[in-house]
């Protein structure tokens, strides 16, 4: 729920370049919640969500949102549950 009510707020803070979300347990819901707010995020260069309990869904659609948005450099993703499946997609 938290990560949810932080991606509420991501959509108001234009000028953020970094967000630091390490072990936070975001999860699924969480990255996907994140993951709808980044288009609008134009800022944004470098995520960290190691060790967050993100699985295959969640990192799908991170992937998809970085479709969208050109400005990302860095997304970390060490330490989470992303199987091969996800790591195609994001990769």
């Amino acid at each position: 729920m938290g990560a949810i009510n932080l991606a509420t707020q991501l959509t108001t803070n234009y000028g953020l370049s970094k967000l630091y979300c390490d072990s936070n347990n975001i999860g699924e819901d969480g990255a996907e919640a994140i993951s709808e707010c980044m288009e609008m995020m134009d800022s944004l260069k470098k995520i960290c969500f190691e060790n967050n309990a993100i699985k295959d869904r969640g990192v799908i659609a991170l992937a998809k949102a970085l479709e969208e948005n050109d400005t990302l450099l860095s997304l970390y993703l060490e330490n989470n549950q992303i199987t091969q499946v996800g790591a195609k997609e994001i990769g």
